[in-house]
């Protein structure tokens, strides 16, 4: 649970750097699926790596996975997010 409460405060300190720092398109698309792959590694409770894809329908988090619901919700968030700085930059 500590790495997953870590990894969380790493996406938000990763969307507030893109937000306050001058940073290009493809460093924020690039930092922003990073912090989401890390958080996806403390969601499936997997040390080294997961297994199937990272982004897209469904997530990584399986049907025995408790936290399964909250890791794809917070993908979409963090994919909105990452399109709407993208937009911007």
């Amino acid at each position: 649970m500590d790495r997953l409460i870590t990894s969380c405060i790493t996406v938000l300190c990763t969307l507030q750097r893109c937000v306050s720092e001058n940073i290009t398109a493809p460093t924020i698309d690039a930092s922003m699926d990073l912090a989401a792959k890390m958080l996806e590694m403390n969601s499936t409770g997997k040390l080294k790596g997961s297994s199937g894809g990272g982004e897209g329908e469904g997530g990584v988090a399986g049907a025995n996975n408790p936290n399964a619901p909250l890791y794809n919700q917070l993908l979409e968030c963090i994919q909105t997010l990452k399109s709407q700085l993208v937009r911007a930059a």
